[in-house]
């Protein structure tokens, strides 16, 4: 995907994802993580919103994470960085923690693994957002398996249900602060508001 087409995902992309939703929950200062940042479409979104908050993105994808570099030039409070989460190294700690979309294109078996990093990376009473494909209603789920088969190429989708991910993180330390309907008119998602 080049620059264009990623500008035209942008665009298609904030008009499917409840981007408003979650940003009621992002702090107008201190820093944020953005974990499987892709292309850079959440984290550029909040940089924009929020000059006074950094923002880092983390994408395995090197192509991905150049894509995202060229659109964050001449923003100075976000910036992006090449890694697999799971063996992403940084100094201190974060307030706000991000993870929209991505768990299910994680082996569910590491599932544990990266929330319990989220854990560890967030300041004390941090707050982790975590969005995913919602397993009903059956309809809108199968539509956003067609969806990522189309965008990923791949039959290896992880979905999780809003009660069984709330069990997850609640066992790695979390408290529930909300869980919330993050759905649009064609796609299926929750919101859990954690806090550390």
């Amino acid at each position: 995907m080049g620059l264009f087409t990623s500008k035209a995902y942008d665009k298609l992309r904030s008009l499917i994802f409840p981007f408003g939703l979650i940003m009621n929950e992002i702090p107008d200062r201190g820093n944020m993580l953005d974990v499987g940042s892709g292309h850079g479409t959440f984290p550029l979104y909040v940089a924009k919103r929020k000059r006074d908050l950094s923002v880092l993105g983390v994408e395995m994808d090197r192509r991905r994470v150049l894509i995202a570099r060229e659109k964050a030039k001449g923003l100075k409070n976000v910036k992006f960085v090449c890694s697999d989460f799971r063996v992403f190294e940084v100094r201190g700690k974060f307030n706000v923690v991000a993870c929209l979309d991505v768990l299910h294109h994680i082996p569910k078996v590491s599932h544990t693994e990266v929330i319990r990093k989220i854990y560890k990376l967030l300041k004390p009473n941090g707050v982790f957002i975590l969005v995913e494909i919602d397993t009903r209603p059956l309809p809108k789920y199968l539509w956003n398996y067609v969806h990522d088969f189309v965008f990923t190429r791949s039959l290896n989708m992880n979905y999780v249900g809003r009660g069984e991910i709330a069990s997850l993180v609640k066992s790695c330390g979390f408290s529930i602060s909300s869980v919330k309907d993050a759905s649009t008119f064609l796609y299926g998602r929750y919101m859990l508001v954690c806090r550390k």
